[in-house]
């Protein structure tokens, strides 16, 4: 009877660390990032800073719901670039060490200030990978499609790095390159390709 008694006791004082245990990970992250950017539109090629936040929540095992925002400034021209995009990934298949996933997205574009006001939306599709180097250390990649209006249509590409500082918070760095031709304001054809460098930070809640 001790004994059982002692068994019961024990069992009980365990049942909080196997509480804490279970605790859910977390399934929402936001970023906060300073950006770094280059704009070429075939007449001038120029560059500019600004920042960006990202928000994304898991709303099933495989499925992701996010949210960007993005602006920067233009050095010379002073003309203002924002770009929002919500959209949903998905995680076709996934190891340890390997995931394939694909994303489909809405996407807003905005030029505003030397001589431009122009908006225009449409939508983007992505394939890509992400590899764990280590538990901490994950790369990515991606090659996308975006067709946005009179801003044109071409390919994106994303090669990405983030570090787990802790379980909730991460260091991210993002390279994007958006590559639109055919675009059409006022009667004058362009293409633009801006390079986009991203450095910030993660938060997971």
């Amino acid at each position: 009877m001790p004994m059982n008694k002692t068994l019961i006791a024990a069992m009980l004082a365990a049942v909080p660390f196997s509480t804490m245990a279970a605790a859910p990970a977390p399934s929402a992250s936001l970023d906060v990032h300073y950006v770094d950017t280059s704009i070429d539109d075939g007449a001038t090629d120029e560059d500019g800073n600004g920042f960006g936040a990202r928000i994304s929540g898991k709303v099933a095992d495989n499925i992701k719901l996010y949210g960007e925002y993005q602006t920067v400034n233009t050095d010379d021209s002073d003309v203002d670039f924002d770009q929002i995009r919500v959209g949903a990934s998905l995680i076709f298949s996934q190891s340890d060490s390997l995931k394939l996933f694909g994303k489909a997205e809405f996407v807003n574009l905005k030029a505003d200030g030397g001589g431009l006001d122009e908006s225009e939306s449409g939508f983007g599709v992505h394939a890509g990978l992400g590899f764990n180097v280590t538990p901490e250390f994950k790369l990515m990649a991606s090659l996308g499609y975006l067709d946005v209006g009179d801003f044109g249509d071409g390919l994106e590409y994303n090669l990405g790095a983030s570090f787990d500082v802790t379980p909730s918070v991460a260091l991210v760095a993002n390279y994007r390159v958006t590559d639109l031709e055919d675009g059409e304001f006022g009667g004058v054809n362009f293409d633009t390709k801006a390079d986009d460098i991203q450095l910030g930070v993660r938060l997971r809640f």
